[in-house]
């Protein structure tokens, strides 16, 4: 109050001013109460849609996939963008099935909470699974939906794949995070929690059987990982899918370019995968081909084969 009354003595102008500043403040709380009660209005429909859905299952070639809906970050994660029979990233599921057969070994990397895990452990029943999720609350997630289809081909680890063996530092959080990525920060790493990690030639050296093809999905550690399977990419005919994390790859200290040269130096190809979130799988897939001059600087999916390989794809285009 002290300050109207100084603004009105002040003069016209100081009330003006004033009266200008007030109108802002006045329309900022109205729109921050609007965006609150949305938000309300959101989570109370989220809730009375999903809230009492424990679990969800998909169709994939006729064969029924569940997961676990009970925690909130499952719920989140699945509803409402998968409620109406859609598939998490259509075209690169499609994909990866088609690049399998019976019998051959899949490596997830970033495993999350299962999605393509089991996927290929139900389509693939005569297939080794090894998946790997550095988050100890995710994997507990991708554990029980192991055990919720079932599934007894699938060897899964709770710790970060590098260029090394040793530990590696992850963010403290509540709840899991999609977007979680092992800390490089050392001012960071004081308030992390570590988290053991191999590298996939160590880790290979003690198992009878070698890769087939591995997705990689490790939010821009994307070079540690390659660094660390150099034997394998040498010595096997591997096929990959790597989500490569363009915009947060300078966390890590390099670049798109690093990335495309390693695997072009181990005589791979490397094609973005166009739209591979689109849900109309029924049109033409489109790989783009890159090169080490490529600096990307977004978030894409890579497929990477031998160079003497052919894509054994149907509806296929290829560009450069």
């Amino acid at each position: 109050m002290k300050k109207i009354f100084s603004a009105i003595l002040t003069g016209p102008h100081d009330y003006q001013h004033f009266k200008e500043k007030a109108d802002k403040g006045i329309q900022l709380f109205f729109c921050l109460l609007g965006q609150l009660k949305c938000a309300l209005i959101k989570l109370f429909l989220f809730n009375f849609l999903y809230g009492k859905i424990n679990q969800i299952t998909m169709k994939v070639d006729s064969h029924d996939i569940s997961f676990s809906t009970i925690d909130k970050y499952s719920k989140l994660w699945f509803f409402p963008r998968y409620s109406k029979k859609r598939l998490h990233e259509p075209i690169l599921t499609r994909l990866l099935i088609d690049s399998l057969s019976q019998g051959q070994t899949f490596v997830d990397v970033g495993a999350n909470l299962g999605y393509f895990t089991c996927l290929i452990g139900k389509l693939f029943p005569a297939n080794q699974i090894f998946s790997f999720e550095v988050d100890p609350q995710a994997f507990t997630l991708l554990e029980k939906n192991i055990k919720l289809n079932n599934l007894d081909n699938i060897k899964a680890y709770n710790c970060g794949i590098s260029n090394k063996e040793g530990f590696v530092k992850i963010p403290k959080n509540s709840t899991p995070d999609p977007r979680l990525s092992i800390i490089v920060n050392d001012a960071d790493a004081n308030d992390g929690l570590a988290v053991r990690s191999v590298d996939l030639d160590s880790f290979f050296l003690n198992e009878e059987c070698r890769p087939d093809v591995i997705k990689i999905d490790v939010e821009g550690a994307e070079l540690l990982v390659l660094q660390g399977m150099r034997s394998l990419l040498e010595k096997e005919n591997l096929t990959i899918f790597l989500e490569l994390h363009g915009n947060i790859l300078s966390n890590f200290g390099t670049n798109s370019k690093e990335v495309i040269s390693l695997l072009q130096s181990l005589n791979y190809d490397i094609y973005e995968i166009k739209g591979f979130r689109k849900n109309n799988f029924n049109e033409k897939i489109e790989l783009i081909e890159l090169g080490s001059s490529n600096l990307i600087q977004r978030n894409i999916m890579c497929y990477a084969i031998k160079h003497d390989s052919q894509p054994k794809f149907d509806h296929l285009k290829i560009g450069g």
